[in-house]
């Protein structure tokens, strides 16, 4: 089952929520010039819109990096500087959990790098789902973050989630 629309999975952009940065000029931080994440968290989120119920999953990922090359401009839309952050989706189907290519939720992150001569990032990154329309009440998640010298981060995986 496809995503009746490509387009939402994409204007679902990621939300830096917390962004820390150059704290001082001598401050120095041991953070990679690879992009890292951990999972943090996920919460499902129902919702009716004109009448139809809306499935939302709202997951968290803490990322560092150390030279803040983490997000696109506008203008960044040939591949591979397209998308900044890849999601790949598994489904429970009986005892095992199996990768389904149902859903397109690849996004990009608008460009982060602080001005400033120290550029490291820290922060958590909130990422809205539209998983209306998926074919199993149990689904997992990987995350992969790239950065613009296209270094990919260690690959994230949320737990298997367990959907009401």
């Amino acid at each position: 089952m496809k995503h009746p629309n490509p387009k939402i999975a994409q204007t679902l952009a990621p939300v830096v929520l917390a962004l820390m940065s150059g704290f001082s000029c001598t401050q120095k931080n041991d953070f990679s010039d690879i992009p890292f994440l951990r999972f943090e968290s996920h919460e499902q989120q129902t919702q009716t819109v004109g009448g139809v119920t809306l499935d939302n999953l709202l997951v968290r990922i803490y990322f560092t990096d150390g030279n803040g090359d983490i997000g696109l401009e506008q203008s960044d839309t040939v591949p591979p500087y397209d998308v900044t952050l890849l999601v790949r989706t598994f489904q429970a189907d009986g005892d095992t959990v199996v990768e389904v290519f149902d859903y397109d939720f690849n996004t990009r992150i608008p460009n982060l790098t602080p001005e400033g001569q120290n550029k490291a990032l820290e922060g958590v990154i909130e990422f809205d789902m539209d998983i209306s329309l998926r074919g199993s009440d149990s689904l997992q998640f990987s995350f992969v973050l790239l950065d613009r010298a296209l270094n990919r981060s260690n690959e994230v995986f949320s737990p298997l989630i367990v959907l009401e």
